[in-house]
Formats: C-alpha cells, structure tokens, sequence
C-alpha cells in the first residue's frame, strides 16, 4: 500500500494542465473550481484561486491511488503545455480578474 501512495504522490506531481473558474452555485458565494481536464473527474473547490488549486494538489493524490489500486491506466501528462493555467471568468467578473492576477504573477 505505501508502494501505491508514493507512485501517487510522483504522479500527483506531473505536469497536468490546470483550468480554473469561479463558481455563484453555492448559496450565491463565489467559490472556486479547479480542475485538470486531463484527469476526468478530477476537480477541487476553494475561496480562492489558491485554495482550490491546493485542494486539487491534495485530491490529484487520491485520484491517482485510486486508479493505481484498481489497475486503471493513468493519462498522461500534457508535457507540450506543462504549465499552463488556464483561468475561465465571466466578462463582468473584474473582483475575479483581480484575483486572477494577483495570484498568477505570486508564481
């Protein structure tokens, strides 16, 4: 088993494009979602930017032992676009722009 989570942990660190966005789902707060397309089902929320990319840091773990302890194959990483993020916003989401920016210039 501690086999299965090192290889996770390794796989967790490839280089999977990242797309974030906000989300007004959640009892009209904006929240954050964060997800790695290459990675079906592999998506995180936060408060911020920051927090749900974190989150799916953490989540990307389990998603690859998951897929390692059922023998599911892993997708590759997409090493072209290494690292891209990419951050979707609505036209009238400037306090989500902002944010955007502040934390894509902090890497």
């Amino acid at each position: 088993m501690t086999d299965i989570i090192e290889q996770a942990r390794h796989l967790a660190e490839q280089p999977y494009i990242l797309v974030a966005f906000p989300d007004h789902s959640i009892g009209g707060e904006t929240f954050f979602i964060a997800r790695n397309p290459a990675l079906e089902g592999c998506a995180a929320q936060g408060t911020s930017i920051r927090e749900a990319r974190e989150n799916l840091a953490e989540f990307r773990v389990l998603y690859f032992q998951h897929l390692l302890e059922h023998g599911l194959p892993v997708p590759p990483p997409d090493v072209a676009r290494a690292n891209a993020i990419v951050i979707e916003f609505s036209a009238s989401g400037s306090e989500f722009d902002a944010q955007a920016n502040h934390e894509n210039s902090e890497q």
